[in-house]
């Protein structure tokens, strides 16, 4: 997506949420194989389905921008560097 300056600030914040939930989820996979006490399926699941969620907002600000982009031809590219299409 360009990177994190080219995000706008709704964009910037549902990867920083993706990033959150995908540091957390990490946390609890990890508590759960240690057999930490409070941790439970039901906590993995939540926080897989949130981070899903995440990541297909992402997506679809990814492909909206896709969409934006305006495609040109050769010759239109070729102008912009200063050669000819021959």
């Amino acid at each position: 997506m360009g990177g994190l300056s080219g995000l706008t600030v709704a964009e910037r914040t549902q990867v920083q949420a993706a990033a959150a939930l995908s540091v957390r989820l990490e946390e609890v996979r990890c508590g759960l194989a240690r057999g930490a006490p409070g941790i439970t399926d039901e906590d993995l699941v939540r926080l897989a389905n949130g981070l899903s969620r995440a990541m297909a907002a992402i997506e679809r600000y990814a492909s909206r921008r896709t969409l934006e982009t305006p495609r040109r031809g050769v010759a239109a590219y070729l102008a912009t560097r200063g050669m000819a299409a021959e």
